[in-house]
């Protein structure tokens, strides 16, 4: 007697899925732990759920349950030069 398979589960989305906006390069903001309301670069991402995070010069490994994705501001103007422009001299 051939035995019925029982119907798949439901769907299970692994933590990558459900995190999907945070991938290599995007800017997040820590909410959790000693680094709190730091901003950060997303450097690595690894199998177990979690991410390599670029806090300035410090690398730190987070949960992704730990990061959020970081509104994107504005463009920056670029600046033309520093130096004052020299103003003419009355005669």
């Amino acid at each position: 007697m051939a035995r019925a398979r029982a119907a798949p589960e439901s769907h299970r989305p692994a933590k990558a899925e459900v995190h999907s906006g945070i991938e290599l390069g995007v800017r997040v903001r820590i909410v959790e732990g000693p680094f709190s309301g730091k901003v950060g670069v997303v450097q690595e991402l690894d199998a177990k759920g979690g991410a390599r995070v670029m806090l300035g010069l410090l690398a730190v490994r987070f949960e992704l349950e730990h990061l959020t994705l970081q509104a994107e501001r504005g463009v920056r103007p670029v600046l033309g030069t520093s130096h004052r422009k020299r103003t003419p001299t009355r005669s």
